[in-house]
């Protein structure tokens, strides 16, 4: 991690990354530094009613998704010990409960504490949590609600604008992206991009887009990359979603080998790139599995995965070739670690509890 500014300084001179302005694409060849580094499991208090699948951080914790539906959701851990400090999320439909609740990455800090944007997906509605709360195990920490627009359809990576504008994916075929203005009450979609030369029926042209989306932390960014296309796609978030630039591989696939019809199956050979994305205000950092649909079905850790590091001028800056295949990650920057779910060897260890989480140093 340390490495990283000198990087950044030595892209100055680095030529393996050419600008296209008409189009504000950056086409990237390959990196100016590739690290191998490898990682140890991270211990941690693991219940057995803890199945962690999802992982993010703020400061010192951890925040765990719980995949187990008879119990909290989330679970807090200390990254300093591996100690449990707080739960919530219990699974209902009355106060301070959720049916399907996913998370973003996105945090807020006002008047000491910490926030953090939850949507719940069956019960189409945002919600802010106070983490402070539970964590001092007061009064529940649910301090607003918005509810999800009736026209984003079934929502995906929807986040919260300092404005409470609302922008993110959708199962909708209107678009990549949707901008939703709470004022007006009105939505604009932003067109499936990049086209492809033989595109699939409207109902599946969502799913040939898909991928992680995250906002900066400062809210003035938002970061798009794609499951199929090796790229991402950075936008402005301030009023409404207008496109800065894109980082665009040589290798990017033109028209990936994916279903034109609904009753089609999705070929082994398709590869995956980009599974998930953490964005700090020095750097974008996204996980490559790059892996084909074959070796993915199969569940099990391929002992290979990348995590790309991009500057916000859109630089590529490193290349980290990690032993294991993550998913799922966070970076604790200040100390220079990335953790990590990854997949396990093997389901049928007798102790198997959940997925291992990994700690790389960078």
């Amino acid at each position: 991690m340390k490495k990283l500014l000198q990087i950044t300084l030595a892209l100055l001179f680095f030529a393996s990354c050419s600008i296209e302005e008409e189009y504000r694409t950056i086409k990237i060849s390959e990196f100016p530094e590739v690290i191998s580094v490898k990682g140890e499991v991270f211990e941690y208090d693991n219940p057995p009613h803890l199945f962690g699948h999802e992982l993010y951080m703020i400061d010192s914790i951890i925040v765990l998704r719980n995949r187990l539906e008879e119990s909290e959701f989330f679970y807090l851990v200390d990254k300093n010990n591996g100690e449990i400090i707080g739960s919530f999320g219990k699974r209902g439909k009355g106060p301070n409960e959720f049916l399907y609740p996913v998370f973003y990455d996105q945090f807020e800090r006002k008047n000491d504490s910490t926030y953090m944007w939850i949507h719940d997906l069956h019960q189409r509605k945002m919600v802010l949590v106070n983490l402070n709360n539970y964590l001092l195990k007061e009064d529940p920490g649910i301090e607003k609600t918005m509810t999800q627009p009736e026209p984003v359809s079934w929502g995906l990576d929807i986040l919260v604008l300092p404005d409470e504008n609302l922008v993110g994916r959708s199962m909708s075929p209107e678009g990549r992206f949707f901008y939703h203005d709470v004022t007006t009450d009105s939505t604009k979609w932003v067109e499936f991009f990049p086209q492809v030369v033989d595109p699939p029926d409207k109902r599946m042209m969502v799913n040939l887009y898909q991928g992680p989306t995250r906002i900066k932390p400062d809210n003035s960014k938002f970061v798009s990359a794609l499951n199929y296309f090796k790229r991402i796609d950075v936008f402005s978030a301030e009023e409404g979603p207008t496109h800065l630039f894109s980082c665009v591989f040589d290798d990017s696939p033109e028209n990936p080998e994916f279903p034109s019809e609904m009753d089609q199956s999705i070929p082994g050979t398709l590869m995956n790139y980009y599974f998930d994305l953490h964005l700090t205000e020095n750097y974008i950092y996204a996980i490559n599995v790059n892996i084909t649909n074959e070796e993915l079905n199969k569940e099990k850790d391929t002992g290979y995965s990348e995590l790309h590091v991009f500057s916000w001028d859109g630089e590529a800056v490193a290349c980290y070739k990690l032993n294991h295949l993550i998913f799922s990650f966070s970076i604790d920057e200040e100390n220079g670690y990335l953790y990590g779910h990854a997949l396990p060897e093997s389901y049928e260890d007798e102790e198997f509890s959940g997925l291992p989480l990994i700690r790389f140093e960078l």
